[in-house]
């Protein structure tokens, strides 16, 4: 199928662009990379567990507290219908207590752009996110010439696996936000109105890659956002329509961070999104107009 054979297509770049890294460190990263990268040729990844962490400190009229974000994710996968859904749970803890919302994510990609709908459980509440480009239409060379751009950096470390014998390979390299940024600009992937005056200077995403070594296939991949300032902070609120919630507070956000792990290739039933929850759901950018 088309989406298989462009999934392929974006896994050789990846492991061209780390063997080119190889080539300017050591050879034992390029043939690593290469057999994670047929690895993940054979064996697609179709499902998967995210956890994003970030802790933030509010003050307002003399008043500071302290809250910590913690987000767990478990999406599962069809690569051949483009449909994916998610459940997500996130966590607010401060002064000592925890506040928790559940949601539930459909995405499908059938109609040319990635959709997606949210139900928000504590609030009862369908919400249509603003539509997004389908990874399949990325131009593969777009993917190439960023990770070219991060490959000088690249680095490779082995360590043994205590749990089950033999090594794991790490590997690691950094992404600047403005490369990131001058890919999504090429690629046509829509950023949202909030970024698009953001200072991304000094911005980096480090990302480590965690790869088992009898299959190649990974273990954990973990990326950090450093150097969050105080534009970005604005931004990510009113992302999330909180713009108003925010006026007359300072506010520092320490580094994000988000681990993947819990890897499965095996087929996914994907549920499919529920009568009614269409016709029903609120338009996120008219809810981020009223609320920011």
């Amino acid at each position: 199928m088309k989406f298989k054979r462009v999934y392929s297509v974006v896994s050789c770049i990846v492991v061209l662009s780390l063997l080119l890294a190889g080539c300017s460190t050591s050879m034992k990263l390029g043939r690593v990379a290469a057999k994670f990268g047929k690895a993940l040729q054979e064996q697609p990844i179709t499902s998967a567990t995210a956890e994003i962490n970030c802790g933030l400190r509010a003050t307002s009229m003399g008043l500071t507290s302290d809250l910590h974000f913690h987000t767990v994710t478990h999406t599962k996968m069809d690569w051949d219908q483009q449909r994916s859904y998610s459940d997500i749970i996130t966590t607010v803890s401060a002064m000592g207590a925890d506040v928790q919302e559940t949601m539930q994510c459909y995405s499908s990609g059938e109609s040319g752009s990635q959709v997606r709908y949210v139900h928000v459980d504590g609030l009862n509440t369908w919400v249509r996110m603003e539509n997004q480009k389908r990874a399949v239409d990325i131009d593969p060379k777009l993917i190439l010439a960023l990770m070219d751009k991060a490959a000088e950096n690249a680095a490779m470390e082995v360590t043994e696996n205590t749990v089950g014998g033999g090594d794991h390979y790490i590997l690691r390299v950094t992404f600047t936000a403005e490369d990131i940024l001058d890919f999504i600009n090429s690629s046509g992937i829509m950023l949202p109105d909030e970024f698009k005056d953001c200072d991304f200077k000094g911005v980096t995403v480090p990302v480590e890659l965690e790869i088992e070594d009898k299959t190649y296939l990974p273990v954990r991949m973990q990326m950090t956002v450093k150097g969050i300032n105080d534009s970005i902070v604005t931004a990510l609120a009113r992302a999330f329509a909180k713009g108003q919630e925010i006026q007359g507070v300072d506010i520092e956000m320490e580094d994000i961070t988000l681990l993947f792990t819990n890897f499965s290739y095996g087929p996914q039933e994907i549920p499919l999104l529920p009568m009614g929850a269409a016709e029903k759901a609120l338009d996120m950018a008219k809810i981020k107009e009223i609320q920011n």
